[in-house]
């Protein structure tokens, strides 16, 4: 019995769904780590960087002599009369608000605007964050692992079933 050619759609069709079930476990499995890195790099990581940030523009002039600031720490007046004469020129209510800080409060917003830059150069200053988020994140596993921390879960989950709209989303 002679075999029949298979047209080209039936072809493409067995072979697109055979390397459909081959690719797409793994390609969704990629993306879904990327999806959670990029949630906690936005959701935890960068919040725990803009703190730590506002901690080191805190501390450092208290820590430091005045010879000895970094490069990027330093607000020269002529650049705060530019920045003011920059908002002046803005129409936005965020501008105008601006407008009415004094000159400190307006040297401290580009003293803060610099170090973000100087940080974002550094391509590795923003794993500091997504490292104090993993360690926090292992912290709380080993708390709530133990034996006190899955009853406290435990009372915490108990509270959250109770409360209205919550205990429809919560079960699911």
């Amino acid at each position: 019995m002679p075999r029949q050619k298979k047209s080209f759609t039936a072809d493409f069709k067995l072979f697109f769904i055979r390397g459909l079930a081959i690719l797409l476990p793994s390609v969704l499995t990629l993306w879904i780590v990327w999806q959670a890195y990029l949630f906690v790099d936005r959701q935890v990581a960068e919040p725990i960087n803009r703190g730590i940030r506002q901690a080191i523009l805190w501390v450092i002039p208290r820590t430091f002599p005045d010879t000895k600031l970094p490069p990027w720490f330093g607000v020269p007046d002529e650049q705060v009369h530019q920045f003011r004469t920059s908002l002046e020129q803005q129409a936005s209510p965020e501008a105008r608000a601006k407008l009415k800080l004094s000159d400190a409060s307006l040297r401290a917003e580009l003293r803060a605007t610099q170090f973000k830059q100087f940080w974002d150069s550094q391509w590795y200053f923003r794993f500091i964050g997504l490292l104090a988020a993993v360690t926090l994140i292992y912290l709380a596993g080993r708390v709530l692992g133990g034996f006190l921390g899955r009853r406290a879960y435990q009372s915490v989950e108990r509270l959250l079933t109770k409360v209205p709209v919550i205990k429809q989303v919560y079960r699911t």
